[in-house]
């Protein structure tokens, strides 16, 4: 069924997302890794490519959201304000999960913080 389609998706997705935290933490450190530790990063990539290949053969696709642009409602969903005076309100400061779509259509909406200078 559609309804069980849509919450292993989501699963996924969320699988996706520890797979890039983590990495983030690791890349950094990995010019010095020992080679074993290198290895299984490679494996750990070779992983997390598969997801998103999985993903994007279901039609599940990430939205591109970067801080500066304006929040859209149909694809962002607020968590967080920040006053900025130097910046306009409702522009995104920081992106805090990504967003998804599915068949064209919002599927998973981006965790943002924007500027509220009120």
């Amino acid at each position: 069924t559609e309804t069980a389609t849509r919450s292993l998706l989501l699963e996924l997705i969320e699988i996706v997302d520890a797979f890039e935290k983590i990495s983030k933490y690791i890349e950094s450190d990995l010019p010095q890794a020992s080679p074993q530790v290198q290895g299984w990063m490679e494996s750990f990539r070779t992983v997390y490519l598969m997801l998103q290949r999985s993903l994007n053969n279901q039609n599940v696709i990430p939205y591109e959201t970067t801080a500066g642009e304006k929040a859209n409602p149909y694809r962002h969903k607020v968590v967080d304000v920040v006053c900025k005076p130097e910046w306009q309100e409702h522009t995104i400061v920081e992106v805090l999960r990504k967003g998804y779509r599915w068949k064209g259509k919002p599927f998973r909406y981006a965790h943002v913080v924007v500027v509220k200078n009120n």
